[in-house]
């Protein structure tokens, strides 16, 4: 159980870094227009986001 509670806070941390740098690059309107999208649509799968 720790050890998924240590991975699941590894892996959110590592999405945010990665979400942070993408960014800091400048592609970050494109980016969250698409992932607004996809949270959005519900004839989407919730893990597809």
């Amino acid at each position: 159980m720790t050890n998924y509670l240590n991975n699941a806070e590894y892996q959110y941390r590592r999405q945010r870094i990665a979400r942070e740098v993408a960014a800091s690059r400048g592609g970050r309107s494109r980016s969250d227009w698409l992932r607004r999208l996809a949270a959005t649509d519900p004839a989407r799968p919730r893990h597809l986001r």
